[in-house]
């Protein structure tokens, strides 16, 4: 526009002819993402039980009355929402926001497949699902069916919850 100004003789000099631009980075943009082996040692931890040790302690118990508590170990294991949260990811190549936006509609257990079709943002202190921001976002992925496996146990656990604090749907 500005060297058609002066072309047309409207402006002296283009006032751009003075700007430099900015020096481009030297570093090269690498992807954060695992390794083969590290997502196979990631995915193995998730199946792995931990060790929690509590020291002695006091407690007050619902009358009031203070106690002491031994010192005392619990042997856990990672939920399975989570397993299912980085099993998706991992499998399926998607972002975060992708994962957390995903309900029940979107898995087609038949097929092995996960619709992506919208996106969860956490934005002034508040959780929004929207549609991604392109529209190549959109997409079916394919999942092995080990995930889809672990994804229908997670849906019965999840199911087994609900109906035991007394919510349906």
């Amino acid at each position: 526009m500005l060297a058609t100004a002066v072309q047309w003789q409207l402006i002296e000099r283009n006032p751009c002819d003075r700007v430099s631009p900015p020096k481009q980075s030297s570093k090269k943009y690498t992807p954060k993402h695992f390794t083969l082996e590290q997502a196979e040692s990631f995915l193995n931890a998730l199946e792995m039980e931990y060790v929690t040790e509590y020291k002695a302690h006091s407690r007050i118990d619902d009358t009031g009355k203070k106690y002491n508590v031994g010192t005392y170990t619990e042997t856990r294991s990672i939920p399975t929402q989570f397993k299912v949260f980085f099993n998706i990811a991992i499998f399926g190549g998607l972002r975060k926001c992708e994962v957390l936006a995903l309900t029940w509609d979107d898995i087609d257990f038949t097929n092995n497949t996960v619709n992506i079709n919208k996106d969860t943002v956490y934005t002034n202190k508040e959780v929004i699902t929207k549609d991604p921001k392109n529209v190549t976002s959109n997409r079916t992925i394919k999942l092995p069916r080990s995930v889809i496996d672990l994804v229908k146990r997670y849906k019965v656990e999840q199911a087994e919850y609900r109906l035991s604090i007394g919510t349906s749907g």
